[in-house]
């Protein structure tokens, strides 16, 4: 274990944490080019929406298998060397999310991702991650994926050596805007009707006149469907979404323009 690598790459990016004005609510975890969404996420520092963690090796933990297989990392870790300073993948299992997440940080990793293969996809949003989780314990970032993305992350790890990013997800400020501030700013507002069955509406806001492109993605971090993509002038714009060949389900709602990123929940019914 090589202890100044992972703390001095912390203390390198806790200043743009500490200094975040906007908190995510999510993180993707993005291996090979694909994103995967995180379903529950503890943050230990701040980020802010424009930031990401990575790439670093994304590393199969192996505990001592004392009182739970290697890869749920309920034990202290005996492969330490190669997740200190990296990022630990662990199997969901016997103990708690908490006891994981200390286990990885005591062997060096600068963040979690916990691989839930316990349920199935269309249950993944019902299980969040679970444990009190002390500050100094939940002092790196972790993630909560689903099956389907654990099966896809796990098979790019045993190909071989796989990096990993996290990326933040922002899916609302958590400060109030006044609206002659509003008026000046970078404002994706909530989609409506939400959830939708056939067509919702989009309203963003530019502070300036700016190109922007707002799109549609599912949680595989596929783009799926593009509202608008150029020039725009500054205030409000109102852009219509059509989603009736667009499967069931939920997707993000995000826009891009002039250094500014905003990312809305949308849920699809029929």
């Amino acid at each position: 274990m090589k202890p100044g690598r992972y703390v001095s790459l912390l203390l390198a990016l806790m200043p743009a944490f500490t200094l975040a004005q906007e908190v995510p609510d999510s993180l993707h975890v993005e291996v090979a080019g694909v994103a995967y969404p995180a379903y529950g996420a503890v943050f230990g520092a701040r980020f802010s929406a424009d930031m990401s963690l990575g790439p670093l090796p994304i590393v199969r933990v192996e505990g001592t298998g004392e009182t739970a297989p290697p890869s749920e990392g309920c034990d202290p870790l005996v492969n330490a060397d190669e997740v200190a300073g990296n990022i630990a993948f662990i199997r969901r299992g016997r103990c708690s999310f908490v006891d994981k997440v200390e286990n990885a940080l005591a062997a060096g990793a600068i963040a979690v991702v916990v691989y839930n293969d316990a349920f199935e996809p269309d249950n993944e949003f019902i299980l969040p991650m679970a444990g009190d989780c002390e500050p100094d314990i939940c002092s790196i970032p972790s993630a909560f994926v689903s099956r389907v993305s654990g099966d896809a992350i796990l098979e790019e790890i045993a190909a071989g050596p796989t990096d990993a990013t996290l990326i933040p997800i922002r899916i609302a400020s958590p400060v109030t805007v006044e609206e002659d501030t509003e008026a000046r700013a970078f404002v994706l507002h909530p989609v409506y009707p939400n959830p939708l069955a056939s067509h919702a509406t989009v309203v963003i806001n530019l502070p300036t006149a700016q190109a922007v492109r707002v799109a549609v993605f599912d949680l595989l971090g596929r783009e799926v469907a593009v509202l608008h993509d150029g020039s725009l002038p500054a205030g409000p714009h109102t852009l219509t979404l059509d989603a009736t060949r667009l499967p069931a389900g939920l997707y993000l709602v995000r826009a891009t323009g002039a250094g500014h990123r905003a990312t809305r929940k949308l849920m699809i019914t029929r």
